[in-house]
């Protein structure tokens, strides 16, 4: 009855097979097994870091992302507003008197007021409807994500030609 004569019907095996060095591209991992591991739904967005500038802008990142794995809050919101005070003072000095500079203050401005939310929370416990304010994990990756976003619109700002 089997396929080749022999009295086993149906069998099981069990192997292993260790392969080395297996690599997933991101964009097939983000898009493809990480759903499908209920490992959540990504968004990526390219940042370049070439610059001295940029550099120093990234240093501040990794404080602030080494301050939010240690619930520093403070120390988030502190990090990511000097990055705002770094890429300000680069985009003044290149474009001052120029129309580009136009579109840098309302991005920095919406940035510095974002964070600012956690160093002076005393004032918008005063706002109404009145409250205590609270600073958690959502905040702290909301400003994170906000900063990465200004560092690479500074970047592809300072390429362009004015």
């Amino acid at each position: 009855m089997s396929g080749d004569g022999s009295p086993i019907f149906l069998g099981v095996n069990s192997q292993n097979i260790k392969k080395e060095g297996i690599r997933i591209a991101s964009i097939d991992w983000i898009h493809d097994f990480a759903p499908k591991l209920g490992l959540g739904e990504y968004f990526i967005v390219e940042i370049p870091r070439g610059k001295e500038t940029i550099r120093k802008a990234w240093d501040y990142v990794e404080k602030a992302e080494e301050c939010n794995r240690q619930w520093d809050t403070k120390g988030v919101y502190a990090n990511c507003r000097e990055v705002g005070y770094l890429l300000t003072k680069v985009t003044n000095q290149k474009f001052e008197n120029k129309p580009a500079i136009k579109k840098w203050k309302r991005a920095i401005d919406k940035v510095e007021y974002l964070t600012s939310m956690n160093l002076h929370t005393e004032n918008i416990t005063e706002e109404v409807p009145k409250g205590e304010i609270s600073i958690g994990r959502p905040e702290t990756e909301h400003v994170l994500i906000v900063t990465k976003a200004l560092i690479k619109y500074a970047e592809e700002l300072l390429q362009e030609k004015n």
